[in-house]
């Protein structure tokens, strides 16, 4: 495996220039550079490629991210479309954002604001790690140093400290989030959706993540659910993304996967029970994750409610939050723009810096190769959320004084994963049957 890796794969790779997303995909030439080299460079342009499969059928990127970009959405979209939507969305989160910067530092010129803002939120002391990590724990060989526990204690030791710190605070604010669940979801009987199955925090040794993982647990907690922070990533945080990273791993995630596993999955062995397995799209789960810190955390709890001794902490979590939701939007807008029209990655690179007011190279790097590498995942946070938002606005609209919040979490998470067609489908029959109860089939609503 090494040896093809080495000595073929790595001797195919297209120069920088080409590197974008499936558009440019297939490429004119197989691109190769003589063995021996320590990087790419003097390509050998001898072969063109065949564009076509052996059975015939002509290759597309465009064609080829039309459908991927319509499994993750799981609903008709076009990329057009739902760009256009993103890009709303990110105006709109943006002016959000001016409002909260003019409100932390006093300052209403733009400029003179978000300049003063980013100076105090890119400080050092604004993450979990102190100083900057040593670059003998930052390097390739760190990466095979340090893969555990115990080989991270002993040779990785500032981020091992750093790391303990990150997770004391997560498991805190996890804790503080907790509480709330029961204002959102019902907690017992039939219609309970609160895991009873706890969820860890531990790092985690993957040498290119640069953000967080959730997997569930077991139905009888014998298995922990656990959320994983990224070990080897540039600095450790931010702090004042905490909250929001915190409720969308664990009042997203985890109520929504581990509840399922507990209460929702069926036992049985008969065609039905094949059905309720669990699926993955990821529209609804990093959709209710994304609806969680957008929608609900924010103004149905008070997470985010301030005093005049706390108010530049919460102000800071709360633009984590609308970060996080920028995030959302630009990764959708990146991700067809580099798979769909072709954009260059210098040019994505120019809207992260526009957009998010930091020069992470070393973040936005490893995100861009994040949408290249799994072209259409990264749509489906911002349209998910958008969806249930949507959803929940009908309910209320049509239901009135009948609507109840927790009634309509237990309709989307009782559902396990499924396409947001269905979503909005399955909430219209329950909104009818709310209306007229005497329905055929409206039993199960009752």
């Amino acid at each position: 495996m090494l040896r093809y890796v080495e000595g073929e794969h790595l001797r195919n790779c297209p120069p920088d220039t080409l590197d974008s997303g499936l558009q440019k995909l297939p490429l004119e030439y197989v691109y190769e550079y003589p063995k021996g080299l320590s990087s790419p460079g003097n390509w050998n342009t001898n072969f063109k490629t065949l564009k076509k499969l052996p059975t015939g059928e002509e290759l597309k990127g465009t064609k080829g991210y039309e459908s991927f970009m319509r499994f993750f959405t799981t609903f008709e979209i076009t990329p057009e479309q739902l760009r256009e939507r993103a890009r709303e969305r990110l105006n709109d989160l943006n002016n959000s954002t001016m409002d909260l910067v003019k409100e932390y530092t006093g300052l209403n010129d733009d400029t003179k604001a978000r300049d003063k803002f980013i100076s105090e939120i890119q400080r050092q002391e604004r993450y979990f790690n102190r100083l900057s990590f040593p670059s003998e724990e930052s390097d390739e060989n760190a990466f095979i140093k340090c893969f555990d526990a115990d080989s991270a204690k002993k040779n990785c030791p500032k981020r091992w400290e750093a790391m303990q710190t990150w997770i004391k605070s997560t498991q805190k604010v996890k804790d503080q989030i907790k509480p709330f669940l029961k204002d959102l979801l019902y907690d017992a009987g039939p219609k309970n959706c609160i895991p009873k199955c706890p969820m860890d925090v531990i790092p985690w040794f993957h040498g290119h993540a640069v953000f967080q993982y959730y997997i569930s647990g077991s139905k009888d907690c014998s298995v922990k659910a656990t959320q994983g922070l990224p070990f080897f990533t540039e600095n450790y945080g931010p702090k004042w993304t905490e909250y929001t990273t915190t409720v969308h791993e664990f009042a997203g995630h985890h109520v929504e996967v581990q509840s399922y596993n507990e209460y929702f999955q069926r036992e049985c062995s008969d065609p039905i029970g094949w059905l309720s397995t669990p699926n993955y799209f990821t529209a609804i789960t990093e959709g209710w994750g994304s609806y969680n810190e957008y929608e609900l955390f924010p103004n149905y709890t008070t997470l985010y409610s301030f005093t005049n001794s706390n108010k530049a902490t919460i102000l800071r979590q709360k633009y984590g939050m609308l970060y996080f939701q920028i995030l959302y939007a630009l990764r959708t807008i990146a991700d067809i723009d580099l798979n769909y029209y072709g954009t260059p990655t210098s040019t994505v690179r120019k809207m992260y810096r526009q957009y998010l007011w930091e020069d992470n190279s070393h973040q936005v790097k490893k995100d861009i190769i994040r949408l290249q590498s799994l072209p259409g995942f990264a749509t489906s946070y911002m349209i998910g959320q958008i969806k249930i938002s949507e959803m929940k606005a009908l309910a209320k609209k049509e239901l009135g004084e009948d609507f109840s919040l927790k009634d309509f979490h237990y309709e989307v998470l009782r559902e396990g994963e499924f396409p947001l067609d269905y979503l909005e489908e399955h909430m219209k029959y329950y909104i009818a049957c709310k209306k007229n109860p005497q329905d055929v089939g409206c039993e199960e609503f009752l």
